[in-house]
Order: C-alpha cells, then structure tokens, then sequence
C-alpha cells in the first residue's frame, strides 16, 4: 500500500489567466516574483500560519528534514528537483512526523543508484482547509492506494475554480521506484 499526499492551493492573482490555475498554460507569463512574495519563498526552512516550506539539498541517501516548526498533522509534498545529475530519478518521502521528514531521490533500477547532490522545495501544510493572510485557500490531504487504476480524490473544501494540485509519493512501501499521475483536476477534487 502507497500513500499520496496532496496540497491544492488557490492563487487568485493567477486563477484568471488563459487556462486554469492548475493547468497553467506555458505561453503566459506568471509574475514569478508576485508569486514568490505572497508565499514569502526564500531559500530556508519557512513557517506562515499553517505552511512550512524550504529547499534543501538532497542526493541518494535519506535526509532528515526538520521543519522550521512543529505541525500536529503534517502533509508534505516535496519536487521538482534540480537538474545537476543527469540520470532520471523521483523524489521518496518516508517517516513524515510533527518535526519533519526524510527524503531522497531514488533512480530507477537500470541506473546506478547514485546521484548527484540537488536542490529540492518542499511545502508542509496541516491536514484540512485553510485560508491564508484572508485570500489564500490551502486544502492539504493524503490518500492510499494499491491500485494502478484512478480513483477519485476529493478535497475538504470545494474551491471557488480550480486550485493549483501539487502531490507526492508520501511513503516508501517496497524498493521499486514509483511515480504519481493524476488527471480531471476541478474545484471538488481529482483523479489519481
């Protein structure tokens, strides 16, 4: 049995381009910048109200992760990582607790297993519905699946359009490196 965890967000200052949030369409410019400050992303371990987020440098050994502080019922999500490895690989999450996590980038089995050191973000949320500085909406979850077949994934809350769905492989159940997909994201939930 694998968990997936899930955090949907809600931007408004991007919910009225061409396509939807979580979908974003690559030929409009995103005000990366506005982005980053309504986050308050730096390269750190972060905390605002009931996110805590950072970058970390990350290779093939596992990697205790403490969060800037504790969170009672945390859900993470951690990718993409940088590009100084050039062999394939996917980020594993395992032993998520109130203090943090351990991570690492797993291959897949026809490489060597080795890889180099890259950078990671990462973003905790405390399971349920959110609302942040009276405009961002977090809905932040986790599911388990044996199954290869989607399955329907609802959120606590259904949003106003739809939210920007950011997921990860939340345990480390067996060496075969896995991935997630997911599909028919709308304002009650998606597939995965």
């Amino acid at each position: 049995m694998r968990r997936g965890a899930w955090i949907a967000v809600f931007f408004p200052m991007i919910a009225g381009l061409g396509g939807c949030a979580g979908e974003m369409p690559l030929d409009e410019p995103v005000d990366e910048a506005a982005l980053r400050a309504t986050l308050a992303l730096k390269d750190a371990h972060h905390a605002a109200g009931s996110l805590v987020f950072g970058e970390v440098t990350v290779d093939h050994n596992w990697k205790r992760v403490t969060f800037a502080r504790a969170l009672t019922d945390p859900v993470v999500v951690a990718k993409p990582f940088s590009s100084n490895g050039g062999q394939p690989g996917v980020l594993r999450l395992r032993n998520v607790d109130s203090s943090g996590f351990e991570l690492r980038i797993q291959e897949w089995h026809y490489l060597d297993g080795w890889h180099y050191p890259e950078r990671v973000g990462y973003l905790a949320a405390e399971r349920g519905a959110h609302t942040l500085d009276g405009h961002l909406s977090v809905v932040a979850g986790s599911f388990d699946t044996d199954q290869t077949d989607f399955a329907r994934v609802r959120f606590a809350q259904v949003f106003s359009t739809r939210p920007v769905v950011l997921t990860s492989i939340a345990t480390f159940a067996g060496s075969d490196p896995v991935t997630g997909r997911w599909r028919a994201i709308d304002q009650a939930g998606f597939d995965s």
